[in-house]
């Protein structure tokens, strides 16, 4: 099987052969530089993992006996990869060759993934390819486990895939922030220290360390103070490889580094929050999150009468619309709960609550509280993941972000805990779309209020059942 050498109109490469593993799935190194950057290697016939389908050569009868292209789980991209790995799996080369040249102009014909359709088409092929060959992805025998598989350009990463041999017994993890975030890191590592021998190291923010240490078991892992502040939204990544170079240039580093945040949006990869973090430590995507035993709220307990809203997300880029509370209050009342509007010191207080917590605690007490609650009602925000983690029922709105990309629930291990979560139709982010009132069908129909969450809370207070059967 061989596939050729093509270029953009203005010269530039757009396929030398193709990396698997890059941007999670594969991607073509040096695309779009000029003049053979590669000392020479854009130059040599070199056998490589996978080719392009926009221009590659293949016998007909093999590629009948591998079934061809996936036209059903891969009907965009990603086919052609799939058919080169299938080639190979039967122990078939692939070579790429610069002696055949042509002009390709990408796309042309099907157009950008620009669309909402088309980021969801994407994003499911990419997860699609991802459960077909897992970590083997993150492997190719012919691009080198020092070289980053976050950029198209041979460049060095700070976390090689192949340990030093006097380090294979230990990992880092750096998940600094954010708070939701750290909370679905706190529950891989707590999976990956029951299912791996490895000692993991967790890094986290200064400014969050004391508020998520009192959590944990003392010695289930070592929990380190990083010295990087928290950031602003839009200084998330700055802060992030702050974060990181801190990390990789301690003494006691491990010389392997898994992270919380990709550098592509999770559209793009393939994955969700949880997926991303278990693939950057090795574990398998299906890998179901496992919970602190001293840490779950227990299912046999006196019907509490009281629910707790917690209306605002991320930098309160998020917030549940005030009629949505509104009618939430109404539904509560009438089941004779009483309702606290929780969050931080800062917080806003919301008219029409019967009670307030609005404090900057550790974890320890936020947990105290949900145990002495019937339920929770959030927006995407540490909340929902931490329901999730201590076997609470939630209610959990999802606006500006999706639920499929950040929802940590159903990556758990079965509960008894019953959860309601509902998406907004937007896929526009950024945008508050918790609160957005277009509604002409063509762009986005934002959230609506769904009569799910009037039963939710009415079986909450059906007396001598539990939640959850």
């Amino acid at each position: 099987m061989i596939g050729a050498k093509l270029l953009y109109p203005d010269g530039s490469i757009q396929h030398a052969g193709v990396v698997t593993g890059i941007y999670k799935v594969a991607s073509h190194p040096f695309r779009f530089q000029k003049n053979d950057p590669s000392f020479g290697y854009c130059s040599l016939d070199r056998y490589v993992s996978a080719v392009t389908g926009a221009c590659l050569i293949i016998r007909k009868s093999l590629f009948d006996q591998v079934g061809g292209l996936d036209e059903e789980k891969l009907r965009i991209s990603f086919n052609d990869v799939d058919l080169c790995l299938k080639v190979k799996q039967r122990g078939y080369h692939i070579l790429w060759t610069p002696d055949v040249i042509l002009n390709h102009y990408e796309s042309q014909t099907r157009g950008k993934d620009e669309t909402p359709k088309k980021k969801l088409v994407n994003f499911n092929e990419r997860k699609a390819m991802l459960e077909r060959y897992g970590d083997s992805l993150f492997f190719d025998e012919f691009y080198n486990s020092n070289l980053s598989l976050d950029s198209e350009g041979y460049e060095f990463t700070h976390f090689p895939r192949k340990q030093k041999p006097w380090r294979k017994d230990s990992i880092d993890f750096l998940c600094p922030f954010h708070r939701g975030d750290v909370i679905v890191g706190l529950a891989v590592a707590v999976t990956y220290s029951a299912l791996s021998d490895k000692k993991l190291s967790f890094h986290i923010s200064r400014d969050l360390y004391d508020w998520i240490a009192p959590f944990l078991y003392s010695g289930l892992f070592r929990i380190i103070r990083n010295e990087t502040g928290l950031p602003a939204a839009a200084e998330t990544f700055g802060k992030f490889n702050e974060a990181m170079e801190r990390v990789v240039t301690r003494p006691d580093f491990s010389g392997k580094l898994a992270t919380s945040h990709n550098v592509l949006p999770f559209e793009q990869t393939g994955t969700d929050i949880v997926t991303s973090m278990l693939l950057g430590l090795g574990l398998p995507a299906d890998t179901r999150l496992k919970r602190l035993s001293a840490f779950r709220v227990p299912r046999k307990r006196e019907h509490k009468k009281r629910i707790l809203i917690h209306p605002y997300g991320s930098w309160k880029l998020k917030t549940l619309p005030l009629e949505t509370i509104e009618k939430i209050i109404e539904i509560a009342h009438q089941q004779g709960y009483s309702v606290t509007q929780v969050g931080g010191a800062s917080d806003k207080k919301i008219a029409g609550f019967d009670d307030y917590c609005l404090r900057n605690e550790d974890v320890v007490y936020w947990f105290s509280l949900l145990k002495d609650s019937a339920c929770i009602v959030c927006c995407d925000s540490w909340f929902s993941h931490f329901a999730a983690f201590i076997d609470f029922p939630s209610i959990t709105f999802y606006g500006s972000t999706s639920a499929r990309h950040c929802s940590s629930r159903e990556h758990f291990e079965a509960g008894w805990s019953k959860y309601l979560v509902i998406d907004s139709s937007c896929e526009l982010a950024p945008c508050n779309s918790l609160t957005c009132k277009l509604d002409n069908g063509s762009v986005c129909k934002g959230f609506r209020w769904d009569n799910r969450i009037a039963e939710f809370i009415a079986e909450l207070s059906e007396e001598g059942k539990d939640i959850g059967e």
